[in-house]
């Protein structure tokens, strides 16, 4: 049985996070309503981050979507937000580089 079921199933490891959209949805409503922070820079242009802006906008904070690809960020996000700002390759590059390497 055990033959048959490795023949027919493969195991691809991935690294997905599953509902990021609703934790950071969540820290940035519960941080926003208790005015923790002024500004938001938001990397990720989905659509359903909309309501999250709304919502937080509400509470006074400045919403800022940075990007390095401004036409996958969904038209309501770029009308919602107070500002879209362009990310260079290279500035992503050197975020990721400073990054600590984790050991397995």
């Amino acid at each position: 049985m055990l033959a048959e079921f490795d023949k027919n199933w493969t195991f691809y490891p991935e690294r997905q996070q599953k509902g990021v959209d609703t934790l950071i949805t969540l820290d940035m409503v519960r941080l926003a309503s208790r005015s923790v922070f002024g500004t938001a820079v938001v990397i990720s242009g989905d659509r359903d981050l909309a309501e999250v802006v709304r919502t937080v906008q509400d509470f006074g904070v400045r919403v800022l979507i940075a990007t390095p690809n401004r036409a996958s960020v969904a038209t309501e996000v770029v009308q919602l937000a107070d500002d879209v700002v362009d990310i260079e390759p290279t500035d992503i590059q050197a975020m990721l580089d400073d990054r600590p390497v984790e050991t397995i």
